[in-house]
């Protein structure tokens, strides 16, 4: 029910392998079982391809595939992703191309991580509203290939990608009555990444 709320329809997309936590995260048998039982992470998905377009398509044809009223209805097409390899065209551009979806479509990237989905959802509320068509946000990374193996912090994310529509109704439903945003560049060093390295 929550889920029809928020969204139109969705659906989910992991990378194609599986791969266990690495031992040498790990100073112990016993500290990874613990790591494993309190974080509840065991395993993570890896895209063997490495390309978050790719499966950012997958998750958007598995959503769409079988339902002509949604590949019709979709007036706009917004990718959000921190890895994505390409630049010209934007992604979206490519993602609207590769599915058939109407030439008028309205197209735009973010790059944002995780924390970027309160971004795209209050904006593909408005851009829902305004048009009064379907908004088909997709949400891909790719980190496993840009982490570093033997920092922990590559246990915690997984290649996936999630497309979902989002439609007048809920712009309708869902009035966001306050936002707050923080953000603090001045530590961007702490995780940064260039199309050559990622510290």
């Amino acid at each position: 029910m929550l889920n029809k709320l928020f969204f139109t329809d969705s659906a989910v997309q992991f990378g194609d392998m599986t791969v266990s936590n690495p031992d040498a995260n790990f100073v112990s048998a016993s500290h990874k079982k613990r790591f494993e039982e309190s974080v509840g992470i065991s395993y993570h998905f890896v895209e063997s391809e490495k390309s978050s377009l790719k499966l950012a398509l997958r998750s958007a044809e598995k959503l769409l595939d079988g339902n002509p009223f949604y590949r019709e209805s979709v007036g706009s097409v917004i990718v959000m992703s921190q890895s994505m390899e390409t630049l010209i065209p934007s992604n979206s551009v490519i993602i609207q191309g590769m599915l058939g979806l109407s030439s008028e479509c309205y197209c735009l990237d973010l790059n944002q991580g995780c924390s970027g989905f309160n971004y795209v959802y209050t904006f593909a509320l408005e851009r829902a509203s305004k048009s009064g068509k379907l908004v088909l946000v997709i949400n891909s990374d790719t980190y496993q290939a840009k982490l570093c193996k033997e920092d922990n912090t590559s246990l915690l994310f997984s290649d996936a990608a999630v497309a979902y529509l989002v439609g007048p109704k809920q712009s309708d439903e869902i009035k966001i009555l306050s936002e707050y945003y923080w953000n603090d560049g001045s530590r961007y060093e702490a995780m940064y990444y260039t199309k050559d390295l990622w510290l």
